[in-house]
C-alpha cells in the first residue's frame, strides 16, 4: 500500500511540477508580450516626439514669417498713406491754382457740336432724297412692267385660236 501512496504522492508531485513549469512558461510568454508592448510604445512615443518637435519647428517658422509680412505691411501702409495725404495736397494745390486762374465761372459758348449736328442733318436729307428718287425709279420701271405684261396677255388672249385669258 505504500507503493500506491508514494506513486500517487509522485504523481501529485509531477502534477504540481508541471503546473508550476506551464505557469512559468506562461509567465515568461506575458513578460515577452509585454516587452514587445514596451518596445513599440516607446517607438510610437519617439516618433510622436519626432514629429511634435518638427511641428513645433515648423510653426516658429510660420510666426516668424507672418511677423516679418506683418511688419511689411504696415510700412507698405504707411508708405501708401504718405503717398495718399501728398496726393490729396497736390490736388487741393491745383484746385486752388484753378481756382485763381479762373475766377468765376465758366460761361457755356456756342460750340462746333451744333454745328456738327446741322451738317449731319443736311448729309441724311440728302441721302433721304436720293433713296427716295432711286425707290421713284423702280415704282416707274414695275409700273412699266405691269403695263408691258397687261398689253403681252390681252394680245396673246386676243390672237386667233387663243384658249382665253
Amino acid at each position: 500500500m505504500i507503493c500506491k501512496y508514494l506513486i500517487a504522492a509522485a504523481a501529485v508531485a509531477a502534477f504540481g511540477a508541471a503546473w508550476f513549469a506551464q505557469g512559468l512558461r506562461w509567465d515568461n510568454d506575458v513578460a515577452e508580450i509585454n516587452a514587445t508592448h514596451l518596445r513599440a510604445s516607446l517607438t510610437a512615443a519617439q516618433a510622436s516626439a519626432t514629429e511634435r518637435d518638427a511641428l513645433t519647428e515648423r510653426l516658429s517658422e510660420v510666426r516668424y514669417d507672418a511677423t516679418e509680412r506683418e511688419g511689411v505691411m504696415r510700412l507698405a501702409i504707411a508708405v501708401s498713406d504718405d503717398a495718399g495725404e501728398r496726393l490729396q495736397q497736390r490736388v487741393t494745390e491745383l484746385q486752388r491754382a484753378a481756382t485763381v486762374a479762373r475766377p468765376g465761372p465758366i460761361e457755356p459758348t456756342a460750340c462746333a457740336g451744333s454745328d456738327l449736328l446741322a451738317e449731319l442733318s443736311r448729309s441724311l436729307d440728302r441721302f433721304a432724297g436720293g433713296v427716295a428718287a432711286e425707290a421713284e425709279r423702280y415704282r416707274s420701271a414695275g409700273l412699266n412692267c405691269a403695263a408691258e405684261h397687261d398689253a403681252a396677255r390681252s394680245a396673246i388672249s386676243s390672237a386667233p385660236g387663243a384658249l382665253g385669258p
